[in-house]
């Protein structure tokens, strides 16, 4: 702040967070260990199994989420680097089934090319493409 009377002269940011959060309706086990961000998976020709609790590291992921408008737009989200927040809420009932995804993007220098990324560009990009 300057002048008098003081007024605002510059902004600074000091912390930055994206967060990506939807709702799932599959009985997914390794998409909700993804979500979950740890947790031991396995497959059989008769059951799906997830055991999970204990593992103090946080699984880091890359994310892309792909969206279609009404209008026929495409929206694309990439975390380049992302984790998943370790809560998992089932409620079992008569309705559907919804299980809560909720990504934290992480800073990364570069893309999933390997291209360097400007301090600008370290969390996400979100790509519209217009029919």
């Amino acid at each position: 702040m300057q002048g008098s009377p003081r007024t605002i002269v510059k902004s600074y940011a000091i912390q930055e967070s994206a967060q990506l959060a939807l709702r799932g309706i599959e009985w997914n086990l390794p998409r909700l260990a993804d979500a979950l961000g740890a947790g031991v998976t396995t497959t059989s020709a008769l059951e799906d199994t997830l055991e999970f609790g204990g593992d103090m590291s946080i699984a880091q992921k890359s994310l892309k989420f792909v969206h279609r408008t009404p209008a026929g737009h495409t929206v694309e989200v990439y975390f380049w680097v992302a984790e998943g927040t370790g809560e998992l809420a089932i409620t079992f009932g008569d309705d559907i089934h919804e299980f809560p995804f909720t990504f934290q993007a992480r800073r990364a220098t570069t893309d999933w090319n390997g291209a360097a990324l400007t301090e600008t560009k370290q969390l996400f990009k979100i790509r519209r493409i217009k029919q």
